[in-house]
């Protein structure tokens, strides 16, 4: 956090709490003092479950209703404290949990309900148990995309009000996709909700705001790994023949090679188009098991970054490139220049557990064999007092 306060620090601007001389600012009236900037509030979110002392989480024979809590953290201090379990219908699963905004929201499922709170309050309650790949908070309203754990269908819902429902399609975009961000598949942009989504036919769609739209794929597609709305145009990334691979912008199409990819996505960053996720050459394509895939971040026009060591996640901000990958039952930090952490006996459970800050990547990290788990910022670790896990962090930067 030292470089955080060294950023808000360098914007104050101390003024004499007396003075006797009357200072001129150019184009401002004298009698109109200057407002002050608005100085940004950074802040490092983390939740954590913790558990009794005599309580091992890791086989949890409690099946979650041991008396745990979920903590909300603001720079490493607690701020809110919640009761999980069926009766506080909070889950203790990494994977409900989600810090958007410097909010706390969780999913719980009863036997027939899908229940969602924010900092501990319930604000959506509905039917049908339902696991949430996207939660936006827009305006007044919440927008979730979910499907229903038994199997199905999408449900895309307003305020718990169902706008939209979608059977035997691929939804773009999850929590735990590395070219997505904290709302998971759901995102805002010119103002309007959007997620994209591919039926088995091959047509894609694009859905604004509950209304869906056709979404133009080349005859030459055989495979589209990802369709995003950016600044109001539609992007696709896909697969064509021989194993090669393309984006289509609004203006042209760029090719990426003789590659086909797996679980890959694109972004935006600073105004680059990049790619991340699994690229196969394709001359091993006809091999069955042929090859080992290649963990990437490229960046259209730039450079490619190569992670040695695999990527179970992939982090793009502002240029800073960083995956992490479990291995060995550790964590292995890259930047794609070589491992920069190797942390051995540990978890990071989700791709929400690790963020890039100002300060670079930060990490929470849950030891294997017991211990306090700790979050790792600048090289240091701030342990966290608790018996129990890390299940997400969240960087907020508001004015």
């Amino acid at each position: 956090m030292k470089k955080l306060l060294k950023i808000a620090m360098a914007g104050l601007l101390l003024l004499p709490a007396h003075s006797c001389e009357k200072v001129d600012v150019v184009g401002v009236s004298p009698e109109e003092p200057p407002l002050p900037l608005p100085m940004p509030d950074t802040a490092l979110y983390i939740s954590a479950v913790k558990v009794p002392p005599d309580y091992d989480w890791r086989r949890d024979s409690a099946a979650g209703g041991a008396g745990c809590e979920l903590i909300l953290y603001r720079n490493m201090k607690p701020v809110a404290v919640y009761p999980t379990g069926a009766d506080a219908c909070i889950s203790t699963d990494p994977d409900t949990h989600h810090i958007i905004d410097g909010r706390l929201y969780t999913e719980f499922a009863t036997d027939s309900q899908t229940i969602i709170k924010r900092d501990g309050e319930e604000v959506l309650r509905y039917p049908g148990r339902e696991f949430l790949v996207g939660l936006l908070p827009s305006g007044n309203s919440i927008y979730t995309l979910g499907r229903l754990r038994g199997g199905g269908g999408y449900m895309l819902r307003k305020n718990g009000t169902l706008i939209l429902e979608m059977e035997d399609c691929c939804v773009f975009g999850s929590f735990n996709a590395s070219s997505y961000g904290t709302t998971g598949a759901l995102y805002i942009d010119g103002g309007h909700s959007y997620f994209c989504y591919r039926e088995p036919d091959g047509r894609c769609f694009k859905v604004r705001d509950g209304v869906p739209y056709p979404v133009k794929v080349p005859s030459s597609a055989s495979e589209v790994y990802d369709v995003k709305v950016h600044d109001g145009k539609e992007y696709l990334f896909y697969g064509a023949g021989l194993g090669t691979s393309h984006v289509k912008t609004p203006s042209k199409t760029i090719g990426l090679g003789n590659y086909s990819w797996v679980a890959a996505g694109m972004c935006f960053d600073q105004g680059d188009i990049c790619i991340m996720g699994f690229r196969i050459p394709h001359k091993i394509l006809n091999v069955v098991f042929g090859g080992e895939p290649e963990s990437v971040c490229q960046i259209l026009g730039g450079e490619v970054k190569k992670f040695s060591s695999g990527a179970d996640f992939i982090y793009c901000r502002e240029k800073e490139i960083y995956a992490v990958c479990s291995r060995a039952g550790g964590l292995i930090v890259d930047d794609g220049d070589g491992p920069l952490l190797d942390i051995p006996l540990a978890y990071c459970f989700s791709r929400d557990c690790a963020v890039i800050t100002d300060a670079g990547l930060c990490m929470g990290v849950t030891p294997r064999g017991g211990g306090r788990p700790y979050v790792i910022l600048e090289g240091e670790d701030y342990p966290l007092d608790i018996n129990g896990f890390i299940s997400s962090l969240g960087f907020c930067i508001k004015y």
